[in-house]
């Protein structure tokens, strides 16, 4: 059997293997080591809700679920996906005997699958669906990566099982969940459950808005709508992803489907996830602990805060299932630290209780110092009183309490998601007005949005959940005229945030080199490599949409040049400025190094020290030195720091390469096809040229057909002349000639006073048009008509 091939690498995801390795390790480091209390991954966590769009937009929030995700025991991972690439009722099972990663491949366990489609009466994925289907084959580079860090060699790995769910009903949706709750409760069985949340926007067909905060009162926005004048779109969007996410935490089946009926919330994935909580909610019926058998949700995220209604959106969830509830011991909070840039505000706040059945107690009457502002992110120290070690866990607090679902998100640790903005805004006053319901949509078990029906055509195209934007901007203009603006104005967005990642990455720079702690796990190391990180995925992602809007030959035109040379020079600025701001961290570095290495060697030469800070070796000269200094403790700090120091440099060293590289590319893929586009222009020319003559030719054509048409109905008009007359004649000689006396000479004189003289005029007539016509018929023959063929 054939193995399916990796066709989304190289253009969602990288397909080289460095920078595929720089990309999720980045996003797997930026995750805390702990979530809730627990170390990662979570002991028992075999089931995750992941995100499946390009790694530019979800890899974020789906490293969260991968590294939650406990691996140990795992024999097989079962991969439950949607459809995207054709409409699927019921559920269906790949036909491939294997799986390609760039890392590898993955053994599909054939075995389970024949069992499993026949339980479920299952039928098989087309192989061409199953090429293009993206759900499935984006959590594989994910789950390679994780497998590699778990098990000892690859002939370890789990096997795969790729299911595919399709609109279903919600008995059957509750039948396929029984079928699949036996492994599911195999401690050997690992879930992963590939879904998107809220898709909004017109390319979705889904564009609700409440002006009242009120998703009981959603209305169905325009494209052409101004933007709304209540709390922006983006807070209509939150709260209906905060609606699922609460029935999906719930762990109730029935809830999550009645929240789909009523809020019509696009989740792509709601068919499996519907699957996957009938199968949990069938094991909590056997257990005595329900609390086991529910989702935890532990990050939120979007692809874009939606403002005008011509905008869209994506939104990602990650989502596992732990096998208990965290107990928080009961703390003393006793410092609250505002964010970087407000100065910390320590105050006593006194000894509440906060004992987290779930995760999402509540701490009321807890009284805030008066410069804290509400609705901010804040750092709460606390120390248990159980004499354990004390822990700090981000909350986002609204008002004098934690919210319980925004708790739930956030209260994990880890730097803050920059998407996400989850304060309640400016105080709308005024009531809600009374507006039109927005409902129109399928209900829950009809066709879905996901599912391409061919009645709907709404989802089956590429968009924003699947690849990243810089592959739609080839057609953007063919389907919007303002498409290239619009992708300008979407990367100057980018461009904006890069500026505000160099801002805080200049002060977290500076943290670092003052932090006694120089190793790589220190909270200001993994806090700076994760900006880092996220900053250079955003510069990659930004040059690639500007070299497809450059290769775009409507963005030469008048009313689209000026603003992509513009966006261009501000991307080239922004890779230039961080690069500055890379060199002056890595000159101060350098600086640093070179002090420590005078502790180790007080007399060292310039030269030497020199030596010591552009040393490769890792530490080699500094290790040398230290043999050589009286000074042991001191200097073994210094080289340790040295150690993590020249870490620091390698990486700097590294980066600035790639955006070296990215500024070269910026111009790179113009001068390759300068040469083809001269060659089009030039046969576009040729072209124009070629149709002019031809349309010369033909208005020759036309006017001799023209003149010939008309001398044709001349002697149509001749030929019934003649017969006109014969029948006169007839007629005369009948009843004329024949009727008198005359007899012969009467006749003859009729026919040579009357006849002969008429049928020789006619005659004659005949002759001149005769010549005519033959005179022109050769001189079209003669007549060249020549249209030029067109290559």
């Amino acid at each position: 059997m054939a193995t399916r091939p990796a066709g989304k690498a190289g253009t969602w995801y990288p397909r080289a293997l460095p920078e595929l390795d720089g990309q999720l390790d980045g996003y797997l480091a930026a995750v805390p080591q702990t979530v809730n209390g627990s170390s990662l991954p979570i002991p028992g966590a075999r089931i995750i809700i992941a995100p499946h769009a390009g790694y530019d937009y979800s890899g974020k929030c789906a490293a969260w679920a991968y590294a939650c995700l406990d691996l140990s025991n795992a024999k097989r991972v079962f991969l439950l996906g949607p459809s995207h690439t054709y409409y699927l009722e019921g559920c269906a099972v790949t036909t491939y005997a294997k799986y390609a990663t760039p890392y590898g491949d993955f053994t599909v366990d054939r075995s389970t699958i024949r069992q499993v489609k026949e339980a479920g009466e299952m039928a098989d994925i087309p192989p061409s669906s199953d090429r293009d289907e993206h759900s499935l084959e984006m959590h594989l580079p994910y789950l390679h990566r994780r497998c590699g860090s778990t098990f000892s060699s690859p002939d370890a790995f789990p096997t795969i099982v790729p299911i595919l769910v399709g609109d279903n009903d919600q008995a059957e949706e509750k039948a396929f969940g029984r079928i699949l709750a036996p492994h599911l409760k195999d401690p050997a069985n690992v879930f992963i459950i590939s879904s998107d949340f809220c898709h909004w926007g017109q390319r979705f067909s889904y564009m609700p808005y409440c002006a009242g905060n009120d998703i009981g009162k959603l209305r169905r926005l325009s494209r052409a709508e101004a933007s709304p004048t209540g709390p922006p779109i983006h807070e209509t969007i939150r709260l209906l992803d905060e609606a699922t996410m609460e029935a999906v935490v719930s762990g109730k089946y029935d809830a999550f489907a009645e929240n789909i009926k009523e809020t019509k919330n696009t989740v792509c994935g709601r068919h499996p996830i519907g699957v996957a909580m009938a199968a949990l909610e069938h094991l909590a019926g056997e257990s005595d602990d329900e609390s086991r058998h529910r989702f935890k949700v532990v990050l939120y995220d979007r692809s874009n805060l939606v403002q005008r209604p011509n905008d869209f959106s994506v939104s990602y969830v990650s989502a596992p299932n732990p096998p208990f509830f965290i107990r928080w011991p009961v703390v003393t909070i006793i410092n609250i630290i505002l964010p970087p840039n407000q100065p910390p505000t320590p105050a006593i706040l006194g000894s509440p209780t906060v004992d987290h059945a779930e995760a999402s107690t509540v701490v009321e009457n807890v009284p805030f110092p008066p410069a804290f502002e509400p609705n901010r992110l804040a750092y709460i120290t606390a120390r248990p009183t159980d004499g354990s070690a004390s822990h700090r866990a981000p909350h986002f607090i609204m008002s004098v309490r934690v919210s319980p679902l925004v708790s739930l998100l956030f209260a994990y640790g880890g730097p803050a998601n920059p998407y996400d903005q989850r304060d309640n805004g400016p105080q709308y006053g005024a009531p809600a007005q009374q507006q039109p319901h927005y409902g129109q949509g399928p209900s829950y078990g009809g066709h879905g949005y996901d599912q391409n029906a061919p009645a709907h055509g709404g989802y089956g195209g590429g968009t924003v959940e699947m690849a990243p934007l810089a592959q739609n901007a080839g057609s953007m203009a063919g389907s919007d005229p303002n498409g290239i603006l619009n992708e300008c104005r979407d990367i100057d967005r980018g461009i904006d945030e890069i500026d505000r990642n160099l801002d805080q990455l200049r002060m977290i720079q500076t943290r670092t080199l003052d932090d006694a702690d120089s190793s790589a796990s220190s909270a200001n190391n993994r806090h700076l490599d994760a900006l880092s990180s996220e900053t250079m995925a955003l510069y990659r992602s930004l040059t690639e949409r500007v070299r497809s809007v450059k290769s775009n030959p409507d963005s030469r035109t008048p009313k689209n040049n000026p603003q992509v040379g513009r966006v261009d020079r501000r991307l080239k600025a922004a890779i230039q400025q961080y690069q500055q701001v890379e060199s002056q961290f890595r000159k101060r570095t350098q600086d640093q190094m070179a002090r420590q290495y005078r502790i180790v060697r007080p007399d060292a030469s310039e030269d030497e020290v020199r030596a010591a800070v552009e040393d490769t070796s890792n530490g080699q000269v500094f290790s040398q030195a230290l043999m050589q200094s009286d000074r042991q403790g001191r200097a073994r700090a210094a080289l340790s720091a040295v150690q993590d120091r020249h870490q620091a440099l390698v990486k700097i060293e590294q980066q600035m390469v790639e955006l070296s590289q990215l500024f070269q590319d910026m111009d790179t893929l113009v001068v390759q096809q300068e040469a083809a586009v001269m060659q089009i222009e030039q046969k576009g020319e040729e072209v124009v040229d070629n149709l002019d003559k031809g349309n010369e030719e033909m208005g020759v054509a036309v006017n001799t057909a023209r003149k010939t048409r008309k001398k044709k109905w001349i002697c149509l008009g001749i030929s019934v002349a003649i017969i006109i007359v014969v029948i006169i004649i007839v007629l005369i000689y009948i009843f004329v000639i024949r009727g008198t006396t005359g007899g012969n000479k009467a006749k003859r004189d009729v026919i040579e006073n009357i006849a002969i003289p008429v049928a020789d005029a006619l005659a004659d007539h005949v002759r001149e048009g005769a010549d005519t016509i033959a005179s022109d018929q050769m001189a079209l023959v003669h007549q060249r008509l020549h249209i030029p063929q067109i290559q």
